[in-house]
């Protein structure tokens, strides 16, 4: 009989780092994405063997329906997704979860959500955490597609060449918005405090 033996210590406890909690997200996923790139996120987690999730799953990719709801359309069993742990200092843990977008997935809002489970002196407790929203765009050719991406509106322009520009709306919008009104407002108070005179000669002399 072969007997071996395993001196790696088991899990004694998790932390999260001060300021933080269990499922924030250390790296966001970006405003939008093509199918062929990659989407990366990072969470604060804990020890992946507090529960290898074997009725769950660590990781799942959703994708916004009409709805209004989130439909879950991968998990950690998918090949196109990556799921990796690392420990942080003592107790502390980071797991990077990646997505490899398939060229047949539909265009629209998606987002990451992450499992996990603490250990602590007092027992297990499970935790998520959820990235923000983006938008995976299928068109490579040139087009333009306006969403609501954590919501914030953005434009997506996809160029011929397979390059996506996100245009952030909120500024722009805004700054547009108060011009827009600045010059309606200068123009109300001339069209007020126009010149007797004047508006007499125009009408003797139209």
């Amino acid at each position: 009989m072969l007997l071996t033996r395993n001196f790696r210590p088991g899990v004694v406890f998790d932390t999260a780092p001060l300021g933080h909690n269990y499922g924030d997200t250390v790296l966001e996923a970006h405003d939008s994405y093509t199918p062929g790139s990659t989407v990366e996120v990072e969470f604060w987690s804990a020890h992946p063997n507090n529960n290898f999730q074997t009725q769950n799953s660590y990781l799942y990719i959703q994708h916004f329906q009409a709805n209004g709801d989130w439909k879950t359309v991968l998990t950690d069993g998918d090949w196109d997704t990556t799921f990796r742990w690392r420990r942080h200092l003592l107790s502390e843990s980071i797991v990077t979860i990646s997505w490899e977008i398939s060229d047949d997935t539909p265009s629209g809002r998606y987002r990451i959500v992450h499992n996990g489970v603490a250990k602590s002196l007092t027992g297990l407790h499970a935790f998520n955490g959820t990235s923000r929203d983006f938008v995976v765009t299928t068109d490579r050719t040139t087009s333009t597609m306006a969403y609501f991406t954590s919501n914030t509106p953005v434009i997506v322009v996809n160029d011929s060449s397979g390059r996506t520009l996100t245009l952030a709306l909120m500024g722009a919008f805004v700054a547009v918005v108060v011009v827009a009104a600045a010059v309606v407002a200068i123009r109300r108070h001339r069209r007020a405090h126009a010149d007797p005179l004047a508006a007499a000669y125009q009408q003797v002399n139209p």
